[in-house]
Order: C-alpha cells, then structure tokens, then sequence
C-alpha cells in the first residue's frame, strides 16, 4: 500500500501534469490566434503592395502627362511671345492715316 508521502508525491505530480496540460492548451491556443494575426497582416500587406504598385504606375502616367503639358505651355508661351515681338514691329496704321509704332 502507498504511503502518505506516495500519494502526496502522486497528487503534486498530477497537479503539476494538469496545470502543463493546462498550459500548453493555452499555448496552443495563443498560437492558433498569433498564426490567424500573421495570416490577416499578410493579407493587408499584399493588398497595400497592390494598391502602392497601382499609385506608383499613376504617378507615372501623371508625372509623364505633367511633363507633356509643361512642354505644350512652353511652346504656346514662346509662340505667344514671338507673335508679340512680331505685332510690336508692325507699324499700327490710326484712322487719321498717321503711322505710329506700338510699344
């Protein structure tokens, strides 16, 4: 028959035994939700990488559209500014039939 200190022993070491076995479900479960976080932050992160390449290829196209218009604006004002160099050196015929040049 056991003695006391037997049967001591063998309460402790179930104690101990249940309080692992308690542990490690909660471990477990700790794990199971880290492992669903690392899933869902992954999917954020592919979706933001998505979204990044799809704003990174529209600035692109804006920075090129940009680059166009600076370039039409450059040429209308050199067009405009040659068509007023043009009007300044043409004399300006008054109805009083004088001539004058505009400045």
């Amino acid at each position: 028959m056991p003695s006391d200190h037997q049967d001591s022993e063998l309460v402790l070491s179930n104690e101990i035994v249940r309080a692992l076995g308690n542990e490690l479900t909660r471990l477990r479960a700790c794990n199971a939700d880290l492992k669903a976080s690392i899933g869902t932050l992954e999917a954020s992160k592919d979706e933001a990488d998505r979204r990044n390449c799809t704003v990174v290829s529209r600035n692109d196209e804006l920075e090129g559209e940009n680059e166009r218009l600076q370039q039409e604006l450059d040429d209308t004002r050199r067009s405009l500014q040659g068509r007023i160099k043009e009007e300044d050196s043409e004399p300006c015929i008054l109805s009083a039939g004088s001539v004058r040049f505009v400045q």
